[in-house]
């Protein structure tokens, strides 16, 4: 599927927008099932990575001329789940973020979207950016895992 519509392209970025939040939530959550200690900091560390990217997918679809639509938060319930699996759980947020931002990027026909070609390297520029940050969220928290004897590599 090639992207070659901005308003399209604003969507998919908005529902980017939305699961950065979702995983914010359910990392928020986490915390309260996870003992405060480094896991603590590698978590608050892409919680606050998070708030970033969010504000950056704004950017990125007001250079599309499009806002994002606001939601409620989503809850998680990680109560019964051992550190382990939960912090398996937050890797396959960071494994499709990865991987989502990889598709638009690939498969985005920026010259198509009628913007000014400053516009269009911004947002390649954000887009680039959120797979380069994406990727180092899977190494912290392949390296949480690694420290606890769990060989968890997703890419």
């Amino acid at each position: 599927m090639k992207v070659n519509n901005a308003s399209i392209l604003a969507s998919l970025l908005s529902w980017a927008y939305h699961a950065e939040g979702d995983e914010e939530d359910a990392i928020y959550y986490a915390l309260i099932d996870i003992p405060p200690g480094d896991d603590w900091d590698s978590l608050m560390k892409i919680m606050r990575d998070n708030e970033v990217h969010k504000t950056m997918l704004e950017e990125a679809i007001a250079i599309l001329g499009h806002k994002i639509y606001k939601r409620e938060p989503r809850k998680f319930d990680f109560s019964g789940f051992d550190r382990n699996r939960i912090l398996e759980s937050i890797a396959k947020w960071e494994k499709f973020a990865y991987y989502y931002y990889l598709y638009l990027y690939r498969n985005t026909e920026f010259d198509n979207l009628e913007l000014e070609a400053e516009s269009i390297e911004k947002l390649k520029d954000i887009i680039d950016s959120l797979i380069k940050w994406e990727k180092k969220h899977i190494e912290i928290v392949n390296k949480l895992l690694e420290n606890f004897g769990v060989r968890y590599r997703i890419i």
